[in-house]
């Protein structure tokens, strides 16, 4: 399922507001054209691998590239994949983990690469429960 951008702009009125994160190079992609109408608002692009973050983390053109576990629930589920980026921040606020998030520098797939990480998964599941 997709919509077009106009209709994206219709239900978010100001996407400067949100973390937008597309899938860059993973399947289902964006397509380019809808990056280039969005490049202000994006601020990663979600990538399929490790081998992929590591050439987009490189190439100052990509999208500051980020490696999340996607998953679709379902009952026959017996294990869930766990792969993190994590993010360069003294402190978790929507502004700093936006800013790290979109410099290349501050993101990383190794919690040893860095100096001020949380683990995300582990606020969100506490949150949550």
């Amino acid at each position: 399922m997709s919509i077009s951008v106009s209709k994206l702009k219709r239900i978010f009125p100001d996407l400067s507001k949100y973390i937008l994160i597309p899938h860059y190079d993973k399947k289902p992609s964006i397509k380019e054209e809808i990056i280039i109408k969005l490049k202000r608002f994006i601020t990663a692009g979600e990538v399929a691998s490790p081998k992929k973050f590591n050439y987009c983390i490189k190439n100052a053109d990509s999208l500051v590239p980020v490696c999340f576990s996607d998953i679709r629930i379902d009952d026959r589920l017996s294990s869930f994949p766990t792969r993190k980026t994590y993010i360069d921040a003294a402190d978790v606020s929507f502004v700093a983990i936006r800013m790290c998030l979109g410099d290349r520098n501050k993101v990383f797939l190794s919690r040893k690469d860095g100096h001020h990480f949380f683990d995300a998964l582990d606020i969100v599941l506490v949150n949550k429960m």
